[in-house]
């Protein structure tokens, strides 16, 4: 079992609830991107660690690559085990969005005729939040921990879920040394979370069992644009398209539809995809 509250981003799920500012989760970023030769520390950890240890690390620096623009790392960089052994994660770290073109797009939106209302803060917001909650999911399907008897397996939120709310409602009547490992569960369970309050981890454990979907990580997404933007009565649906077809691009498809981030946006590839996107979703 494998719980740590160091490296569980439970915070992210209290910053939307203590309105913690888009400029601290950005402090945050400039702090971890500035430390002395973090590039290389990045690669020497990413090379170096394992299992635990590089979930933890990864789970805490990603965000903050991904909303930076900080180069993308060569395969040749990786060590050839972490590419074999966790085949998306070459992927992940090379994940790049620009927060500042996003925002200048959505600005630029707002001040047009095409929309009554565009919420930007709330959907930058949000992307980050998505992007933490994305990063840890995705980390916990691909990089396995080692049990505390040695065996090899990757986080499961819904089975360890499942798992600890048995052991609370057991009956006080199994063996000591059975007795001494639930409560150790227990212990570690809700320390993971940093909170004894079983109805916010059960808001947490359910957000992380959706978003363990890749669809519903999908629509999660793009519900983040639905719900901010409002677009006047008489705009076509074409002319929506047209102008959610960049957030697509420059945002939905550089996480989920990497090989079209060669492609401009007038490709037939990127807008057949863009079509099939909506309509499946």
């Amino acid at each position: 079992m494998y719980y740590d509250k160091s490296s569980f981003p439970i915070i992210l799920y209290k910053l939307k609830n203590d309105n913690i500012s888009l400029d601290k989760i950005l402090e945050t970023y400039n702090f971890i991107l500035s430390q002395k030769d973090f590039e290389k520390q990045f690669l020497d950890n990413i090379n170096k660690k394992e299992k635990q240890d590089l979930f933890g690390y990864l789970v805490t620096v990603l965000p903050s690559i991904i909303f930076s623009d900080l180069r993308k790392f060569k395969r040749n960089e990786i060590a050839e085990s972490k590419l074999t052994n966790q085949a998306y994660l070459f992927d992940l770290i090379n994940v790049r969005l620009d927060l500042n073109k996003i925002q200048s797009k959505l600005h630029e939106l707002r001040a047009s005729n095409y929309v009554k209302n565009i919420d930007v803060d709330n959907i930058i917001l949000d992307l980050n939040l998505f992007i933490h909650k994305y990063v840890f999911v995705t980390l916990s399907q691909i990089i396995t921990s080692t049990s505390i008897k040695g065996n090899e397996y990757f986080f499961n939120i819904k089975k360890d879920s499942a798992k600890f709310n048995k052991f609370l409602n057991c009956k006080k009547d199994s063996g000591i040394d059975r007795l001494v490992s639930q409560k150790n569960f227990i212990i570690g369970y809700l320390e993971s979370f940093g909170t004894n309050n079983l109805e916010k981890i059960k808001e947490i454990e359910d957000d992380l069992i959706y978003l363990s979907n890749s669809i519903n990580q999908k629509k999660t997404l793009k519900l983040i644009f639905d719900n901010n933007i409002i677009f006047s009565e008489s705009l076509t649906n074409t002319k929506k398209n047209d102008l959610m077809l960049y957030f697509f691009k420059n945002v939905i498809a550089k996480i989920f539809y990497i090989h079209l981030n060669d492609n401009s946006n007038d490709d037939y590839e990127v807008k057949l995809a863009f079509k099939n996107f909506r309509k499946r979703l």
